[in-house]
């Protein structure tokens, strides 16, 4: 945490202060000294700090509690509401004032800039007036502002990383707390160093080392008495062992010998089974081989094979004599192919004459004609129109017929329809009759066992009746019933499985929970002694420190220096405190992860479970 600016207004001696610790000449000095006069308020500026961070103050701590009566109020007007307590911070308001406050500036551990006010006022600004509640807001960012103290005091804890006790013991002393610090114990003040350099993870290092070593020695206790509870074996008793272990081996020998026998006598024996069984199998072919041989079937094969053989030239040459008729019929069928080609040949010449002497004849003909009837030209160009007049008419006439025979072939099926229609009728009516027949005899039937005993039967009816309807109503009772208690079964286990799903999930999330609260703690505790760490090693701690030379005496802890530490030993103290912060916020990540999970579980089954109960 970083301090920027502290503005004063009427706090115990000073009327109004304002102090910017991010201006020159504060911000350019690692370390400055607040000095001054009895009661000029150098402790009221560290008094102001802690009223705008926690609402309480050093000085505060060591009175007792007791009530004090508020003498700015007028004995006149006093009341049992006019008293305050001694650790009451209202009493910080200057005396003659209506209203004091106190505004601070500062940086968190998180990098963000917040403002802290804290306001104490009397009745109408009198300063005789009765005092009135606190005001105390934080506010930071783009118009994030806490009102109520809970919150305010939640969030200083979480962005300082320090309670009220801590702040003090660690990064402020007291008037009075110094010299209290060098009458101390070195116990005691070995801790309050630990807290102001933040090296305090050395003793508890040293600690887990001490605790690890004893831990290291009670096991090396454990094991050597072990050792020694072991008995060891006399020269006798080894003898013993030893001819014992020469006997068996001896032993061994001779069994591992006839082993090697017994296996080379029955892989022999394997052998001799193998080839006893080849040798049956070739017996075996041998004679299915004979009895081949001396079948009629080999036998015609083998006459059949020999004639094959003789035959040989002479399908040679039958094939050749084949190969020479094709040839001499392909040769005849080709002459024969192109004599009825010439003979076409010649036809079509002849008759190609014959048309075109004939044509020419035509022309002649058609010449002289043109020449006889070019006084009916006129005639010769209407005659298309016409032409195409009479085909539109022959066309008509055509489609007429078609229409026709359309309309006998629907008179013919109006006819077939009309008969259908007219059977049907008739079958309609003999049905009629029969039905009046059947309905007639029906109400005869009726009307006899009606008058034969219509009271009973009636009374049979009903009784009958009634009794179906009452069955059918059990019935439907019964089915109503079973479906009932299947569904109230399954609605049973199904509330039972949410249960327990949900009892467990309350208990994971529960221990989730736990493991959150415990790696965010270690956590919390890692960071602030990161930033302790930081702070103590800083550029201030350093300057203080090269001031310093070998055989001067501390400032703070009053011993002789033995040896000035370089820049290179700031930093290896501070590695392993920021190792040891990054595995404790991969631990709080997790731990957030899995309890987030487990609470979104929860949710879940509670919702299922409400669900199914509805």
């Amino acid at each position: 945490m970083e301090l920027i600016s502290l503005e004063i207004k009427n706090i115990a001696s000073i009327e109004s202060a304002f102090i910017d610790f991010s201006a020159a000449p504060l911000k350019d000095e690692p370390i400055f000294l607040i000095c001054g006069e009895t009661g000029a308020g150098k402790s009221t500026i560290l008094d102001a700090v802690c009223l705008a961070l926690y609402n309480d103050a050093p000085r505060l701590s060591s009175v007792q509690q007791d009530r004090l009566i508020d003498d700015a109020v007028a004995p006149g007007n006093r009341t049992e509401d006019d008293t305050l307590g001694t650790r009451d911070t209202r009493q910080f308001l200057r005396k003659g004032s209506g209203e004091g406050s106190v505004t601070l500036i500062f940086c968190g551990s998180d990098g963000v800039e917040y403002t802290s006010y804290w306001h104490v006022r009397r009745s109408r600004l009198r300063p005789d007036g009765r005092l009135q509640d606190l005001e105390r807001t934080l506010s930071w960012g783009d118009g994030n502002c806490l009102s109520s103290r809970k919150d305010v005091d939640e969030k200083i804890r979480q962005v300082t990383g320090m309670n009220f006790n801590q702040y003090c013991r660690t990064s402020m002393l007291a008037q009075g707390e110094f010299s209290k610090f060098l009458k101390s114990s070195d116990t005691e003040k070995a801790d309050i160093l630990e807290k102001l350099t933040r090296t305090d993870i050395y003793s508890r290092l040293g600690a887990r080392i001490f605790q690890r070593t004893n831990e290291l020695k009670a096991g090396c206790r454990r094991m050597q008495d072990k050792i020694s509870s072991i008995t060891l074996m006399s020269e006798e008793d080894k003898e013993k062992a030893r001819q014992r272990i020469s006997g068996l081996n001896a032993e061994a020998a001779e069994v591992l010998s006839a082993s090697k026998g017994t296996a080379a006598k029955l892989q022999s024996i394997r052998r001799y089974s193998e080839l006893a069984g080849k040798v049956a199998e070739a017996k075996k072919s041998v004679l299915e081989s004979e009895s081949v041989l001396s079948s009629e079937a080999f036998k015609a094969d083998v006459s059949l094979c020999s004639e094959w053989d003789r035959t040989a030239q002479l399908r040679v040459q039958s094939g050749q004599v084949h190969q020479l008729e094709q040839d001499l019929r392909q040769k005849n069928s080709e002459a024969e192919g192109k004599l009825s080609v010439f003979l076409s040949l010649c036809k079509e010449t002849y008759a190609a004459r014959r048309e075109l002497e004939s044509l020419e004849a035509r022309g002649r003909e058609l010449s002289e004609d043109m020449a006889r009837m070019s006084a009916h030209q006129r005639l010769f160009e209407e005659s298309t129109s016409v032409a195409d007049w009479l085909e539109t008419v022959a066309r008509s006439e055509e489609e007429r017929k078609k229409l026709s025979a359309k309309l006998e072939d629907g008179a013919v099926l109006q006819k077939k329809f009309e008969e259908d229609i007219k059977a049907a009728q008739e079958r309609l009516d003999a049905m009629g009759l029969r039905k009046k027949t059947l309905q007639a005899d029906l109400s005869e039937k009726r009307t006899r066992i009606a008058e034969a005993d219509k009271a009973g039967k009636s009374r049979l009816r009903d009784v009958l009746s009634d009794r179906v309807r009452k069955l059918t109503e059990v019935q439907h009772s019964l089915e109503s019933l079973r479906r009932l208690e299947t569904e109230r079964k399954r609605c049973a286990e199904t509330l039972a499985g949410y249960e327990t799903r949900l009892k467990a999930a309350v208990q994971a999330a529960s221990d989730r929970d736990s493991a959150f609260s415990a790696a965010d703690l270690a956590y919390a505790g890692a960071r602030d002694l990161a930033e302790r760490m930081k702070d103590s090693v800083g550029n201030w701690a350093r300057m203080a420190r090269m001031k310093l030379h070998v055989g001067d005496i501390c400032p703070l802890c009053g011993q002789e220096v033995h040896k000035l530490l370089t820049d290179k030993d700031f930093e290896q103290m501070l590695g392993p405190v920021l190792d040891d912060l990054q595995s404790r916020e991969k631990v709080r990540k997790e731990a957030e992860i899995a309890r987030n999970d487990a609470h979104s579980e929860v949710t879940a089954l509670t919702n299922n479970l409400s669900d199914a109960s509805r």
